[in-house]
């Protein structure tokens, strides 16, 4: 009967250490990824747009989010965010050349190491849409 005890006894050890050490590993990300959470209805000549984001970081990270039409440059914009999981909203402006009715654009983004640039994107992604 003292042996049935004592392996109960450490088998429910063992089962709680387990379900501790698998919750602390749950909090912390296991890789870090941005996602756009908006929708895809920017309008033409406006002088700017709100995109949110959710992201999931190991550590402090920049993210990139960037407008082309074809292979030229539009409007880009990097922020630093915090370790973590969280969202964000990112307001792109459009000084020089604002969206044109009907023109298929690319928002590009990503989440890369702080002070690095596009060659070291962890994790990112690219939309096509057309300015309404």
């Amino acid at each position: 009967m003292r042996f049935f005890k004592q392996l109960t006894q450490t088998l429910l050890a063992l089962v709680i250490g387990f379900t501790l050490c698998s919750s602390s590993l749950a909090l912390k990300p296991k890789k870090d990824i941005i996602k756009y959470t908006g929708d895809i209805k920017f309008k033409a000549l406006s002088t700017s747009v709100d995109l949110p984001f959710s992201y999931t970081a190991k550590k402090s990270r920049e993210v990139a989010v960037a407008i082309w039409l074809g292979k030229k440059w539009i409007t880009s914009k990097i922020i630093t965010v915090k370790k973590g999981t969280s969202n964000i909203v990112i307001t792109l402006p459009f000084k020089k050349e604002k969206l044109k009715r009907g023109f298929k654009y690319e928002m590009r983004y990503h989440i890369r190491p702080v002070g690095t640039t596009w060659k070291e994107t962890i994790n990112g992604n690219l939309i096509h849409f057309r300015a309404k």
